[in-house]
């Protein structure tokens, strides 16, 4: 049994000096490799904004037709320099009183205006976190679904009037499919910093499998506990007195029939070679179950680390496993 990771997400890592801290189609699958900076020597860094968006004009999502995404909560505009990294968290919570499943969704992007939802759109950057979603069985779950991405985004040339955007979709197949209502207490979050060493993993280290008797698409075998590297950055050089914040973003897809299901889950490690499974644990293991009703899961854990001494030829991996009580075809 293998479990399908849709692909476009990522592994990022950032880290400094702390001793002088002021502190629809989605998009194309990307493969590349590693995006390496010049490995890091002491530097400071330093924190030249924070922001947050709490307060929005938006009631509800629409789930039949669905896809027609809305920005929830906009920040900006901001100026930013070459080099500057900005790190982002979003968080709201959806209600929906259904008989039927519905899809839940959302994105982190990165625009020259606040009407930026994602990759179509005039005036697109870039994503912090890309479009991911998760599905809601509201007779196994209830009626609440909980939107939390995350991530981090490095600017190469200095820009102004630079917006972070968090846009909201969801999706139904049937006609019947309520619109999710907004409760409110949700929140975008945004950190702007200086001085940062940023590296971004978009290489998947996993086998591809046939899906839905087709395709191939990434897979983690339902063979738990064992250990299977999804993403790695290095080797990097840490510096003594180094903070290393590490963000991971990846949606799951299941055929799950009704009445089974799989777990898909992961943790955030710091190892000493690229298929490095254990080590410094960076985030605790944690497991996500997908049913029938669910069909995705999307998982964006953050992590991070004080490195009172240097380390040399780090790497830092996105290390998974699955368990289930289904297995004939990917998850």
């Amino acid at each position: 049994m293998k479990t399908s990771l849709k692909l476009g997400y990522c592994l990022l890592i950032s880290f400094a000096s702390i001793t002088a801290c002021s502190k629809v189609a989605e998009p194309t699958e990307d493969t590349g490799s590693i995006n390496k900076k010049k490995q890091a020597t002491a530097q400071t860094s330093s924190v030249s904004g924070y922001w947050k968006d709490n307060t929005t004009d938006v009631t509800f999502i629409n789930n039949y037709p669905g896809y027609d995404k809305k920005v929830m909560y906009s920040i900006g505009p901001i100026s930013v320099q070459a080099g500057d990294v900005i790190s982002a968290h979003f968080q709201q919570q959806l209600n929906i009183n259904s008989s039927v499943n519905a899809m839940a969704a959302c994105d982190i992007v990165i625009g020259t205006n606040n009407a930026v939802k994602d990759h179509l759109s005039t005036g697109y950057l870039g994503f912090i976190a890309k479009p991911s979603g998760s599905n809601v069985s509201v007779a196994e779950e209830g009626s609440c679904e909980v939107l939390s991405r995350s991530g981090s985004y490095q600017f190469t040339s200095a820009a102004n009037n630079i917006y972070i955007n968090a846009a909201v979709y969801g999706g139904g197949t049937n006609p019947s499919t309520p619109n999710w209502t907004i409760p409110g207490g949700g929140e975008l979050v945004a950190v702007l910093e200086s001085g940062v060493s940023w590296y971004k993993a978009t290489t998947m280290n996993l086998t591809k499998e046939p899906y839905r008797g087709g395709a191939l698409k990434f897979c983690v075998p339902i063979d738990g506990p064992n250990l299977h590297v999804q993403y790695a950055v290095g080797p990097v050089n840490v510096p003594a007195g180094s903070m290393v914040d590490v963000r991971h973003h990846i949606q799951c897809t299941s055929e799950v029939p009704n009445g089974q299901h799989q777990r898909l889950g992961q943790n955030l490690i710091q190892g000493t070679s690229a298929s490095s499974t254990s080590g410094l644990d960076l985030s605790k293991k944690s497991q996500h179950g997908v049913t029938w009703g669910e069909h995705h899961s999307t998982i964006s854990p953050v992590a991070g680390a004080f490195y009172s001494s240097g380390v040399n030829n780090a790497f830092f991996n996105s290390v998974l496993y699955a368990y289930g009580s289904w297995n004939s075809e990917p998850l």
